[in-house]
């Protein structure tokens, strides 16, 4: 399946509005990790999209997972969040 980063958020919030806060919090993961990574969110899951990428969404995904799971979504994906500015 395609991934695209910012059209991830948009179904983020469907999700939420859904009850789909597993799946939310998995897409928050799966984000983080590509931070961790590559040092950003590619535009999309293939490789021809490392070298660039769209502008920053990860902090409204993890707004919006806080929404839910509280304070903890914001101290967990600190690093990220702030990896993603540098």
């Amino acid at each position: 399946r395609e991934v695209y980063y910012w059209d991830s958020y948009f179904t983020m919030l469907g999700l939420a509005e859904s009850g789909h806060w597993d799946k939310v919090a998995d897409m928050v993961a799966n984000f983080a990790h590509e931070i961790d990574t590559y040092g950003h969110i590619p535009n999309g899951n293939r490789s021809y999209y490392l070298s660039r990428s769209q502008p920053p969404f990860f902090a409204l995904m993890v707004e919006l997972l806080a929404q839910h799971e509280g304070d903890a979504a914001l101290k967990q994906y600190l690093p990220q969040m702030q990896k993603e500015y540098a």
